[in-house]
């Protein structure tokens, strides 16, 4: 009788999260549902699973709207962006947590405030300067770009997390011959998976989904990546639903991927630094 009791007091918040799934899971589902549709099964029965799976949205993006460059770009861009940001951060977040140094309050202070900063307002000088280092058009240039806005969050987030990493370790690995880098890289970056991981699955969703620095700053066609690929589907006066949905679950596939593959660090991770010394 009691367990039934401790299950009918548990009830309600069972019934709220069963609830709250649904509602996080029914954009998946009708995305999923709508790219496999033809445009008549669409608007005959718009949430309804279709009655035959079509390929044919797929089939056009490939063929006709150039996905698979675009998302080769995407990747490009991701991965080279998110590479130079971790390192950079890495570097910075070891120095402000372990190092002692003129300035450090002041310097870390400022890291954080820049991650208040929109990427809307600094894109008008950043074009200039980018033009006049011949940077425009290039992977080079928007993956330092977005190199630029993905470091303050990893420095906050990785400088966190490297506080909690006992002292008795680094001192130990000194004692043994192991100079800062080494124990950079033999001691906290080991130590440190779910938080690097859970670093590089966020800054890979905000860099692959990021619309408005690749639409200014990748103005060729073939250098375009797949957030600007699915926002060009739209014609001028008509939408193609279908299609539509059908790129954003191209999109949306990569990364549900990687935080798949991911998830057990990333969980982890989500917590990692929340205890101090």
């Amino acid at each position: 009788m009691s367990r039934i009791k401790k299950r009918l007091k548990f009830l309600p918040i069972h019934v709220v999260l069963i609830f709250s799934a649904i509602i996080f899971l029914f954009p998946f589902y009708y995305m999923v549902v709508t790219g496999f549709k033809t445009n008549q099964e669409f608007y005959d029965n718009t949430f309804a699973p279709p009655q035959e799976w079509s390929l044919n949205n797929m089939e056009s993006l490939v063929t006709d709207h150039h996905f698979i460059r675009y998302f080769f770009n995407s990747a490009i861009v991701t991965s080279f962006s998110g590479i130079l940001a971790l390192v950079t951060s890495s570097l910075a977040g070891y120095a402000y947590a372990k190092m002692t140094f003129s300035g450090k309050g002041f310097l870390l202070s400022m890291s954080i405030a820049f991650t208040g900063i929109p990427p809307i307002i600094v894109v008008i000088p950043m074009y200039v300067l980018m033009s006049r280092m011949q940077l425009l058009n290039t992977y080079f240039g928007v993956s330092i770009l977005y190199a630029g806005f993905l470091i303050p969050f990893s420095v906050f987030v990785l400088t966190s997390f490297f506080r909690s990493i006992p002292n008795e370790l680094l001192n130990a690995a000194e004692i043994d011959g192991c100079n800062r880098f080494m124990r950079l890289t033999r001691i906290m970056l080991p130590l440190s998976k779910p938080v690097l991981t859970t670093v590089i699955i966020i800054n890979g969703l905000w860099v692959w989904n990021e619309l408005l620095i690749a639409l200014m700053f990748l103005r060729s066609e073939l250098k375009r990546t797949i957030a600007v690929g699915l926002a060009q589907l739209g014609g001028r006066f008509a939408i193609n639903p279908t299609l539509v949905q059908a790129g954003a679950l191209f999109v949306a596939i990569p990364i549900i991927v990687i935080y798949l593959i991911g998830q057990k660090y990333f969980v982890r991770g989500l917590s990692a630094g929340a205890l101090k010394e």
